[in-house]
């Protein structure tokens, strides 16, 4: 009589296998799917409507500190926000992309997000990735629970 363990008739080495398996194909569509999003992140800005409307603004509204009362005053204006309201409607990294807001984002998505919020944070005069990241969690009504998530995330792209 044998002593290894037998799992639905397959050795504990064997399934154990075909597990590492599973995960690293799984892994690597995760992989895939966040190349995608790093070669076509934001492109949308380089396609009309958006393409204009930031051009004619320039950097106007990046040379005010984030969440400022001058900063909304640009991007609040009309013009402005058709390019806004275009750009979130075809880049699902935005929390305004989704009915239910950051609830309807996948985690693919909140990666995107994360990094988009330090990369736009650094261009930023007075740039603190931790002002910036409370002011979002607070204008997108970030659930707590993903806070600590996100947050956690940043530590590792600092």
């Amino acid at each position: 009589m044998s002593t290894k363990i037998k799992i639905q008739g397959k050795r504990v080495r064997e399934t154990t296998l075909e597990h590492i398996r599973r995960v690293n194909s799984m892994l690597i569509v995760c992989a895939n799917v966040l190349l995608r999003k790093a070669i076509n992140h934001d492109s949308t800005k380089l396609e009309e409507p958006e393409v204009g409307i930031f051009e004619k603004f320039g950097n106007a509204f990046r040379d005010v500190p984030y969440g400022s009362p001058e900063y909304y005053r640009i991007t609040n204006l009309p013009e402005f926000q058709e390019a806004v309201k275009h750009h979130h409607k075809h880049n699902p990294h935005h929390v305004e992309f989704f009915k239910e807001g950051a609830l309807g984002m996948d985690l693919f998505d909140i990666i995107e997000m994360v990094c988009d919020w330090k990369a736009a944070c650094e261009r930023n005069p007075g740039g603190l990735l931790e002002y910036h990241i409370k002011v979002n969690f607070e204008r997108f009504n970030i659930p707590v629970d993903l806070q600590k998530v996100i947050l956690n995330t940043l530590k590792t792209l600092k």
